[in-house]
């Protein structure tokens, strides 16, 4: 499968990490990875806009959507090709390549299983997300429009999952990766500053040496 990569970044501490890990993985220059459109210092649902829309012109498989406060496995691009191959459903349009799931993480260590199931009405966080062609530019034409029940200007997350859930009201579930392909190194949100909203590493996450 073909992918082309969105990332969307702002001036904080963690992107100089982020762009070495693109770099130091081999992901910015994978025989995969079609295109690598970076779009920086724009409010979050405009960056996103921008970027996915540029990648959509790639006219590959997926658009790999990342932000800059990320760790990554150093098999990135080969485990996310390979996990989608073996997971993927025609129903299901993302599939989010790491998560702050705890008690699910746990029971996927104690069962040996690679894959744990996300109730998308519970989805958060676009920290690495793979998305397939048609469903990102039905989403993005949505977010352009900014309907009453989206959130301006920030929540490109909580966007995307109510749009989801009026799109695709069948597909209950996504799938995403046991142990996490990233982690999240945000210590402060640039999308909310809500105490109850998530800002820590991935539980799942166990290290760069990663593979699926």
């Amino acid at each position: 499968m073909t992918y082309s990569l969105a990332i969307t970044t702002v001036d904080r501490p963690y992107r100089h990490t982020f762009f070495q890990r693109l770099l130091d993985t081999g992901t910015l220059t994978h025989p995969l990875v079609r295109g690598v459109h970076i779009i920086q210092n724009r409010l979050p649902n405009e960056a996103f806009l921008y970027a996915s829309r540029a990648a959509q012109r790639d006219h590959t498989d997926w658009v790999i959507i990342l932000e800059d406060d990320i760790e990554m496995i150093d098999d990135f691009m080969g485990s996310t090709d390979r996990w989608l191959t073996a997971v993927q459903q025609p129903t299901l349009q993302f599939y989010p390549l790491g998560s702050a799931l705890r008690r699910a993480m746990r029971s996927a260590h104690a069962a040996g299983v690679r894959t744990v199931r996300w109730p998308i009405r519970h989805f958060y966080g676009m920290t690495a997300v793979a998305i397939r062609l048609t469903p990102l530019a039905m989403f993005c034409a949505e977010l352009e429009r900014s309907p009453d029940w989206m959130v301006p200007v920030y929540g490109v997350d909580e966007n995307f999952k109510r749009w989801h859930l009026r799109t695709y009201p069948s597909q209950r579930d996504t799938l995403t990766p046991y142990p996490c392909f990233v982690d999240h190194r945000g210590a402060v949100s640039s999308q909310i500053m809500a105490p109850e909203h998530f800002t820590g590493s991935y539980p799942g996450f166990v290290g760069r040496d990663t593979r699926y």
